[in-house]
């Protein structure tokens, strides 16, 4: 077996979404100076690579430290769709990605755009390519348990039209953005995705890890 790490690095400095503050890591203690070292996080829940749960959109739904733990590890589907900045995902596009591809109920979908190279690019949210809502109609029919992919935006970054809403009116989780999902050579694998337990929150930031035979 083989095992693909797909999470991106988490850093000061990184890429954020436009109205998230950015990432803050500091050293509140060194080995120098107390004998033992220690640093102090600030994250975002939609920060680096995260799964996130439909709280994010609809009030009342479980937050990420009530999803059972078995949700996180789970069969998927990489489809490859090439794309450059801006550009949608259309049905057709996801057609011809799964044209030999048999999805389940309760897969994992993943999608390879190639967006991962613009990581900390100025241009990786506001340029990312994204999901027209034809095509999440597509994606939910086949009822994943999550929708992940190399791009930080499922919505339109320029302008969205509720992607996300209709993904999360049925409790699929949203495991994004990815990395290296360009490694992975069949199309069927294995996800493994383990958030932080935070009580009361709609998401964390994750490591993701897919096994490959």
């Amino acid at each position: 077996m083989k095992l693909i790490d797909v999470t991106g690095v988490i850093e000061p400095g990184m890429w954020h979404y436009p109205h998230i503050p950015p990432v803050e890591v500091e050293m509140v203690s060194s080995i120098a100076e107390h004998g033992s070292e220690a640093h102090r996080f600030a994250l975002a829940t939609i920060c680096g690579t995260y799964l996130e749960t439909a709280a994010h959109l609809y009030p009342g739904r479980p937050t990420i430290d009530q999803v059972p733990p078995e949700r996180f590890i789970c069969d998927a589907v990489v489809l490859h769709i090439p794309k450059e900045a801006a550009e949608a995902i259309t049905p057709q596009d996801l057609e011809r990605a799964a044209h030999e591809v048999i999805i389940r109920p309760g897969d994992a979908i993943l999608m390879h755009t190639g967006w991962d190279r613009a990581w900390n690019a100025p241009n990786f949210v506001e340029d990312s390519p994204y999901l027209t809502m034809e095509a999440m109609h597509w994606i939910v029919a086949y009822r994943p348990s999550i929708l992940g992919g190399d791009i930080p935006c499922f919505d339109n970054p320029r302008g969205g039209v509720g992607v996300n809403k209709l993904l999360f009116r049925d409790d699929a989780l949203i495991l994004a953005p990815l990395v290296n999902l360009g490694a992975v050579t069949g199309s069927r694998v294995r996800l493994m995705a383990f958030p932080l337990k935070i009580k009361g929150v709609c998401g964390t930031p994750c490591r993701a890890l897919i096994e490959e035979e």
